[in-house]
């Protein structure tokens, strides 16, 4: 049997502060959050930018729905049911306003080419590959593997946080490791040379 667990007491005491009216306790309960909500943030988001903007909102909606807090259950689970719901509300969104966009007076008159000044070096590579094939994923499994893989949370907390069943979460993971396993070793041949 584990013993209370010092952060999440140290979570519910900023918590009761804020909801009595304390903005320095949220503040720092923003400061103890924020790198975890913005961790889940980066499974929901297509780059870090908009990343940093569910992460923005979460904070805001928190504030916000603090009263709706019951307290019976762990605070970051609230947090990250409240961070999924922002980051599917941006989406469509965004997804809204790039619709109105492609009208024909939205276009521009010409595309301007970029291109990257210097080479690149490996690892930015493979972390543009990683990243590419990452949102590949359906977002299930983006989360998924994000909550386990990265954040070592265990698969029974995490299909907790996600409301889902276990043996659900758990497929999840196996297809999502096994489609980023097979995406990644399919870019290097057997001697373990990138395939260009």
């Amino acid at each position: 049997m584990t013993g209370p667990d010092p952060e999440a007491e140290a979570l519910d005491g900023l918590v009761a502060q804020t909801r009595s009216g304390d903005l320095d306790a949220f503040a720092r309960l923003v400061q103890a959050l924020q790198p975890r909500v913005h961790r889940w943030a980066l499974a929901f988001a297509a780059d870090a930018d908009e990343a940093d903007d569910i992460t923005q909102e979460v904070f805001v909606v928190a504030l916000r729905q603090m009263g709706q807090y019951r307290g019976h259950g762990a605070f970051a689970v609230w947090i990250y049911r409240i961070t999924r719901r922002t980051a599917g509300h941006l989406r469509r969104t965004r997804m809204r306003r790039a619709r109105l966009a492609e009208g024909p007076k939205a276009l521009p008159e010409r595309v301007v080419y970029e291109t990257d000044p210097g080479g690149r070096v490996d690892r930015e590579r493979l972390a543009a590959l990683v990243r590419r094939h990452w949102q590949e994923l359906p977002e299930r499994q983006r989360v998924v593997i994000d909550i386990v893989d990265l954040q070592g949370h265990s698969p029974g907390d995490a299909a907790t946080m996600l409301e889902l069943n276990p043996a659900t979460l758990r497929a999840n993971l196996f297809k999502a490791r096994q489609a980023m396993r097979r995406r990644l070793l399919s870019h290097f041949d057997e001697n373990g040379w990138a395939n260009r």
